[in-house]
């Protein structure tokens, strides 16, 4: 009798690298069309959170701070810069907030 496995994506650490790819290919969307920063923020908090679905809460926090490290440091600044102005904080609380909206906490997804 064989068993079948839980599909790959079900597990949170590979939801997890899939979150980031969504965030990378968020910010190169944005660049490449000429978005104001403002929109582009907006989209990175969308594939923060849609990245965050089914992950638990702690998955989901880590997915809103690389969002905010991501954001920060390429589409606001230049270079990979990472400033903790009372602005820049603000955005990471928003963006951890929208990952974590749409996260599960008990765990993991079931596919």
């Amino acid at each position: 009798m064989s068993t079948t496995a839980p599909a790959m994506v079900a597990e949170p650490g590979v939801r997890f690298g899939l979150a980031h790819l969504l965030l990378v290919v968020a910010l190169l969307v944005t660049g490449a069309a000429g978005l104001t920063t403002s929109l582009a923020f907006v989209v990175v908090a969308g594939a923060a959170a849609a990245g965050s679905v089914g992950l638990g809460l702690a998955w989901a926090a880590g997915v809103g701070v690389s969002a905010w490290a991501l954001f920060t440091g390429f589409a606001e600044h230049s270079a990979g810069l990472l400033t903790f102005s009372d602005l820049d904080l603000l955005r990471l609380a928003m963006l951890v907030g929208c990952a974590a909206a749409l996260s599960v906490p008990r765990g993991r997804l079931v596919a």
